[in-house]
């Protein structure tokens, strides 16, 4: 347990640096006496880009956005399940207690890629349920 926490950290701090490169140009450029202006136009800016900042834009879209991005990630992660429980039954080499691990990491992770299809599915069609029958055109 200890291992699996202390591998995390390291992943999540090495990730980091990884990803420092990125801001540094960001950071290099709102220095200065106008810094928070700067700052708050760039989220403005990413937000207008990503037609989430604009009066057009509605809550229901923007959640609806949110619910999506959310099962996109989810159904990534039970992916790499189904990768992991395949390499660790590919890798048992006859060892029971490893066959019947990676069996229940694989019956759990289709188990759980199919709720967040059906999860998918589900908010899809109610949001879009719910524009459609709110929509009123100016």
């Amino acid at each position: 347990m200890k291992k699996n926490i202390l591998t995390i950290i390291i992943s999540t701090f090495v990730l980091g640096l990884l990803m420092l490169p990125t801001a540094l140009p960001t950071l290099a450029t709102t220095t200065g006496q106008n810094a928070g202006t700067k700052i708050k136009q760039g989220i403005i800016d990413t937000g207008t880009a990503a037609e989430l900042g604009n009066a057009d834009t509605d809550i229901r879209e923007v959640i609806a956005l949110i619910i999506n991005a959310l099962l996109g990630f989810l159904g990534i992660l039970f992916t790499i399940l189904i990768i992991y429980g395949g390499f660790l039954w590919m890798t048992a080499a006859g060892n029971d207690q490893q066959i019947e691990k990676a069996r229940k990491i694989l019956t759990q992770a289709t188990i759980g890629l199919l709720i967040v299809i059906l999860a998918y599915a589900l908010s899809t069609w109610i949001f879009r349920a719910i524009l459609y029958a709110t929509y009123q055109p100016y």
